[in-house]
């Protein structure tokens, strides 16, 4: 099918990484890598969650990444809904 110019649409292309659903590192990940440099040049209190291993249908594969500060502020995520609940728990 060709557009009223003549020409062929683009075809569809795959999402970005963490453009979706069942991705390893998303689109966030460079936000975390900064945070992570600049709350250690703050030398601030803080975990870094990653996820090591998933099977199946997962919201965020291996290598995935999410920081959690001392004061409950978190960047990125490691899928979300209970799974992320427990980590963040955990991590406390």
């Amino acid at each position: 099918m060709s557009d009223i110019e003549g020409h062929q649409p683009d075809p569809p292309t795959a999402p970005p990484v963490g453009g979706d659903s069942e991705v390893g590192p998303g689109n966030d990940e460079d936000l975390v890598w900064t945070t992570f440099a600049r709350w250690r040049g703050e030398r601030r209190r803080f975990a870094m969650l990653t996820v090591v291993e998933s099977r199946g249908s997962a919201p965020r594969k291996a290598g995935a990444r999410m920081l959690l500060g001392a004061t409950g502020e978190t960047v990125g995520t490691v899928g979300g809904g209970a799974i992320e609940m427990v980590a963040l728990e955990q991590a406390r």
